[in-house]
């Protein structure tokens, strides 16, 4: 009877349960990874599963509870929940090795006018879209953008071929090609980020994500630029 006690006591606390995490990017090669490890070494207690999915996926489930907190690469559009920013990144560029470009250490948007870009559809490919866009485009001239089914590993390994440069967070700069090289572009501002975020549903009361989120609030809010 003690220990059902006990255990009914760090339920309700939110040191003991368990949590379903969404992801719409790759754990191996982000932050996300050393988060997650941080708050499970945190609180051994609480059961934590993971679930990759499309971001679209991820947001309908919040309400449906297939999850308990989603976390995606850039803003959550057309979601109208609670939400919390989290880190940043830089945007890299990823060009041939090859490329004209790829002897600088630092390339501008402007040099990048003329060049034909590759994303993947998948997180985080249509914020990076909307970025260039936003970066490149002028009246009657817009950027030349290719958007393929495929996965953003996917989309690095075609760059070797030579036709095309991509734009990645930086921590996809772990993921090393030997004919691909990464290099932070900037405006005359700076370094350009993206922001990942946290999104739930405001009528889930797992006490394992109310600790969860208490978590993210004390390590990793408000955004920090890495």
């Amino acid at each position: 009877m003690d220990r059902m006690i006990s255990t009914a006591r760090s339920v309700g606390s939110g040191e003991a349960g368990n949590i379903t995490i969404g992801l719409s990017t790759s754990l191996s090669v982000s932050k996300l990874r050393a988060v997650l490890a941080d708050y499970i070494k945190a609180l051994p207690n609480i059961g934590v599963r993971i679930a990759e999915r499309p971001r679209a996926e991820l947001i309908d489930g919040l309400d449906a509870g297939d999850s308990d907190i989603a976390i995606i690469v850039g803003e959550p559009r057309q979601y109208s929940g609670p939400s919390m920013s989290l880190w940043s990144e830089r945007i890299i560029v990823a060009l041939p090795a090859n490329h004209a470009l790829s002897s600088s250490e630092v390339i501008y948007w402007s040099d990048l006018k003329d060049e034909s870009f590759l994303l993947s559809r998948r997180d985080p490919g249509p914020d990076l879209r909307n970025i260039i866009v936003r970066k490149l485009s002028a009246p009657g001239d817009a950027p030349n953008i290719e958007m393929w089914d495929m996965s953003n590993e996917s989309i690095l390994a075609m760059l070797e071929a030579g036709s095309h440069v991509s734009v990645h967070t930086e921590s996809w700069t772990n993921l090393a090609w030997a004919g691909v090289r990464y290099r932070e572009v900037r405006d005359t501002s700076g370094p350009s980020h993206v922001t990942f975020t946290a999104c739930w549903a405001r009528h889930n009361k797992n006490p394992a994500l109310l600790r969860f989120l208490d978590f993210l609030r004390r390590n990793h809010h408000p955004t920090l630029i890495t």
